[in-house]
């Protein structure tokens, strides 16, 4: 009996244009218009030296632009093999997500209008039998190419030669 060693098909992750329109064009947009409109207000009446209110529009803006560029940090990232699909997020606390091939009962793709205009999706893997459950669902938010990805998943299990039947917690 020969054993097959683990070949990577396709490595992504959630893409920053899967923010949307206001977190991922406007926010930022705002952040800078502050770095340098807090300082054009002119904030007299605080009392404040022209000096500080430069550094402060630079500094709340700044900071601001850090948290927002922070949360990007910990997006999924998506490894598909001839194996398994593992979801990988988190900055701070990794979780770390493993779904057997063999398991996979169907492949889901939604887009929006905002993400089809990107050329993002949202791809929805359901398997079956998972952690107690009759269907595990798993969503890889904001991915490229989502289409792609979901025919990669798919040629993996098809590769895997499982009849859908005996996968299939109905039947």
């Amino acid at each position: 009996m020969s054993t097959t060693s683990e070949q990577v098909l396709l490595v992504t992750r959630e893409t920053r244009r899967s923010a949307g329109f206001f977190y991922g064009l406007v926010a930022p947009l705002l952040c800078l218009a502050l770095m340098v409109g807090l300082p054009l207000l002119e904030l007299h009446f605080l009392g404040l030296d022209p000096m500080y209110e430069v550094a402060a529009g630079v500094g709340v803006g700044g900071l601001l632009l850090l948290l927002w560029w922070l949360s990007f940090v910990g997006r999924q990232q998506i490894t598909v093999s001839n194996e398994r699909v593992l979801v990988e997020s988190g900055f701070w606390n990794k979780v770390r997500d493993d779904v057997e091939v063999f398991r996979v009962r169907d492949v889901v793709v939604t887009r929006s209008l905002w993400q089809r205009l990107l050329g993002v999706g949202d791809v929805t893997i359901k398997a079956t039998e998972g952690r107690g459950q009759p269907e595990e669902v798993h969503t890889l938010r904001g991915v490229a190419n989502p289409i792609n990805v979901s025919e990669v998943i798919r040629g993996a299990w098809k590769a895997v030669g499982v009849p859908r039947s005996t996968t299939n917690v109905d039947g």
